[in-house]
């Protein structure tokens, strides 16, 4: 197939401008803030959305031309490519598909240029640095507005780091929030709050099912987790993260079911080793397992989370060695928890269903984290009875927050209370299992987690004011 035949079927706008996109219209929240972007008249560098398999990128592209593209742009101005698309060849480079002019083709308007899974196109860094030099020698006003997805950080960093320094802004996409997987349920006119009533079992649902978009729908779970298993090990770790070099895709696998069976808990790098060494077989040093884990991070399946001591909270922030090295490391999304569970049932099993407790909190911490960018997230842990799952630090103020799948939130009230004066924190946040409303003291404010995650951007601000009526 041709690269204009092929063009021409991804763009069925340039034939039709009435044409648009396929897919859902109700955009993410991370929408605004890359349709803001991508409208600034002197953009001067590329942006690059990061994600794994399945969280979106296809159709928040899409949704972006739809926009554009309704707001007026000429349809031959917009422009979007697959480099997966099964009908590629990788015959026709990333400068080849760029450079077309499909008729009505506006050269005093800018183009908005759309690449999808750029790092499949041959020698993608090359031709995306010229790209975007070439956009910047534009008039002002006509640079071209362009933005590339890929599904495996690593590969997109590797080949910024020589080529495409200063010339790329980096945004990652991750699963959906509860309140955006109730938006995508609701009614029109319907408020996230109503669908959260109106739909039976939507807490539980979304608990089990994780936040990929696809997986939303009422369909059994155990279909869900074999997708969520065959994404991420089938497709992101044996054919994404197999390009690099020296990967061991068997012994990987073996490291990603680990971790993600383990969400929140601390990375040991020794013991990991010694798990992955077959019997009678020489297994992965230390060096080796820690690089994996560093190619899980940057492929968007795990993430790390760095431990706060009481030094951080008085501008010291040289932390000892030991501090530095042992991260907590969490599952991507927290369906992949069930997901790659050794149970039949994994959301009956105690062990799955607070790791997964634990791993929808730290998503919801971390989209809001991105969103409003006052504060970074850590963890407290002197020993198993004085530990903290979260520390906020904001300019100011340091909050803790505890995850306890417990419906009786009282039994951690006295240990919370011990690390929050070990930890010198200012105020601490329990969130728990039970059907309990939320309660507030001078010290302490506990929520269900039904509340938070519908708002957990409201019970932050509300333990914050606590804290400035309290000095």
């Amino acid at each position: 197939m041709s690269s204009s035949d092929l063009l021409a079927a991804q763009n069925p706008w340039w034939a039709d401008p009435r044409a648009r996109p396929a897919g859902p219209e109700r955009p993410r929240s991370l929408f605004a803030r890359l349709h803001r972007t991508l409208a600034e008249p002197d953009l001067r560098r590329a942006q690059v959305l990061l994600g794994p398999r399945q969280v979106g990128k296809t159709t928040l592209l899409g949704q972006l031309a739809r926009r554009f593209l309704d707001d007026g742009w000429p349809a031959a101005n917009v422009l979007y490519f697959d480099f997966q698309d099964d009908r590629y060849d990788h015959s026709h480079d990333l400068r080849e598909i760029v450079e077309a002019r499909p008729p009505g083709r506006r050269e005093d308007h800018p183009a908005l240029i759309l690449l999808d899974e750029v790092t499949h196109a041959p020698r993608w860094d090359v031709s995306l640095k010229r790209l975007v030099d070439g956009a910047r020698t534009a008039p002002g006003g006509l640079q071209h507005r362009i933005l590339v997805t890929d599904s495996a950080a690593a590969l997109m960093r590797g080949g910024a780091r020589d080529s495409l320094q200063g010339r790329i802004d980096e945004t990652r996409m991750h699963g959906l929030t509860f309140e955006e997987a109730l938006r995508l349920q609701s009614r029109e006119h319907e408020s996230v709050r109503d669908a959260f009533l109106r739909v039976p079992g939507a807490l539980e649902r979304f608990l089990a099912r994780g936040g990929f978009p696809e997986h939303v729908a009422t369909e059994p779970p155990e279909r869900v987790w074999e997708r969520i298993r065959r994404d991420a090990a089938d497709r992101a770790i044996a054919r994404d993260l197999a390009r690099e070099k020296n990967v061991d895709v068997e012994r990987i696998t073996a490291l990603f079911r680990h971790l993600v069976q383990k969400s929140g808990a601390l990375f040991e790098a020794n013991n990991q080793a010694r798990d992955l060494q077959a019997p009678g077989e020489k297994g992965p040093d230390v060096r080796t397992v820690r690089g994996w884990v560093a190619l899980l991070k940057e492929g968007c399946l795990v993430e790390g989370l760095g431990p706060w001591h009481a030094g951080l909270g008085r501008g010291v922030d040289k932390a000892s060695r030991a501090l530095k090295v042992r991260q907590k490391l969490y599952a991507e999304d927290h369906g992949l928890v069930p997901a790659f569970s050794p149970f039949a049932s994994p959301m009956t099993n105690d062990d799955v269903r607070t790791r997964v407790f634990e791993t929808v909190i730290f998503t919801h911490l971390r989209a809001l984290r991105d969103a409003r960018g006052d504060f970074e997230l850590f963890y407290f842990r002197e020993d198993e009875k004085v530990e903290i799952d979260f520390v906020l630090r904001f300019d100011g103020a340091v909050l803790g927050l505890e995850a306890t799948s417990s419906t009786i939130p009282e039994k951690k009230l006295p240990t919370l209370k011990r690390a929050k004066d070990r930890a010198g924190l200012d105020r601490v946040i329990a969130v728990h299992g039970g059907p309990l409303p939320p309660r507030e003291t001078a010290e302490w404010s506990a929520h269900p987690l039904d509340s938070f995650l519908l708002d957990p951007g409201s019970i932050i601000d509300e333990a914050l004011a606590w804290i400035r009526k309290s000095r």
